[in-house]
């Protein structure tokens, strides 16, 4: 048991690899001065979700989005 917790936790997640890919291309996000409104309600939404990553509660979300899914 601890040998596949250890294996897991050495894979880099699928989505935070899209996340930063995302980020790579500076066309992809919305700038401050194009349009404030998205720009604001998308940083909000990113930290709202990164916030409990942060704080190691990963787990929960994880089970969040398997349930929605």
């Amino acid at each position: 048991m601890r040998r596949k917790n250890e294996a897991r936790m050495k894979k880099t997640p699928m989505y935070l690899i899209a996340l930063i890919a995302f980020f790579i291309y500076d066309d992809l996000w919305f700038s401050q001065e194009e349009s404030p409104f998205m720009h604001y309600l998308l940083t909000v939404l990113i930290v709202l979700i990164l916030i409990p990553f942060a704080l190691g509660q990963g787990a929960i979300l994880h089970q969040t989005f398997n349930m929605i899914a």
